[in-house]
């Protein structure tokens, strides 16, 4: 089945018209998600170490929009496809087309800005569309997105484990896995780090399980990540160090912090107001 839809600018005006091939045998429903397909693309982490990458050495960034097809999985059986009629290159019938859209200014739906010396990377357009989807454009602004007043209750509700230090375990280990996942793509660029990655903790019993082999009832079901990461500290690779709840910036993402607290937090992001045209080159 072949899918039509749009392609828009930054500022969210046409673009052009799309063509996405869906094969038989989907789970998309008429009126309800056809309009919904999927392109499996670069992790988003991939996409900021280049970047920063780039701009560090001075790299040009070019931008060029590559036409292609993706097959999930192995195919087991045969797969007859053809052409649809008005999307035939006569010329080069088998080959994948190709755009070049200049230095780099939009892609994946984030807006590149070019500002002294560096980039400033936004998502304007995504974010109004969220809110004209759930019809909340005209909704006056917070000063922090989750209720700070909200008290936990003694008396009503079920209780909550009597134990943070699995979650926060688990944490590190994500952590981990991805910063562990950085390092080998920075030397895959030719670009490895000398250097032991530091994970920041706000929980002393996380820290210390780390650094010492005793382990108790409340480590059971972390035994094999405990081993991962303490090989991964012996070998010099990954430092946990201890910081205060008042200087964990991840909170920002995960608890409700009092005014002064989420905004400080959020100036650590590099969130910087929204400017409306480029400035300078490379």
């Amino acid at each position: 089945m072949w899918l039509y839809c749009h392609k828009f600018h930054a500022n969210g005006t046409l673009a052009r018209h799309k063509a996405r091939l869906v094969i038989n045998g989907k789970c998309q429903q008429v009126e309800v998600d056809c309009d919904e397909t999927f392109s499996p693309v670069v992790k988003p982490t991939t996409i900021c170490t280049v970047l920063i990458l780039a701009i560090s050495q001075s790299w040009p960034i070019h931008q060029l929009d590559v036409k292609n097809a993706f097959l999930h999985g192995d195919l087991l059986e045969t797969v007859y496809m053809f052409q649809p009629l008005g999307f035939v290159d006569p010329g080069n019938p088998k080959h994948f087309a190709m755009s070049d859209l200049g230095p780099i200014h939009h892609f994946l739906g984030i807006q590149v800005h070019r500002k002294n010396g560096g980039l400033c990377l936004s998502q304007e357009q995504y974010m109004l569309d969220i809110l004209n989807r759930a019809k909340m454009q005209d909704c006056k602004p917070s000063t922090t997105p989750v209720d700070t007043n909200s008290k936990l209750s003694t008396t009503i509700g079920n209780p909550l484990p009597d134990s943070s230090l699995y979650p926060e375990y688990k944490g590190v280990i994500n952590a981990m896995v991805e910063t562990t996942w950085l390092r080998n793509l920075l030397l895959e660029l030719h670009l490895p780090l000398r250097q032991a990655t530091i994970i920041y903790c706000d929980n002393i019993s996380a820290v210390y399980l780390t650094k010492h082999p005793m382990q108790h009832q409340r480590t059971k079901h972390v035994e094999i990540d405990l081993h991962f990461v303490r090989k991964k500290v012996r070998l010099g690779a990954l430092r946990l160090l201890h910081v205060p709840i008042d200087y964990q910036y991840a909170n920002i993402f995960t608890k409700g912090l009092p005014r002064h607290l989420f905004t400080r937090f959020r100036s650590s992001l590099t969130i910087q107001p929204a400017t409306d045209s480029t400035e300078g080159e490379y």
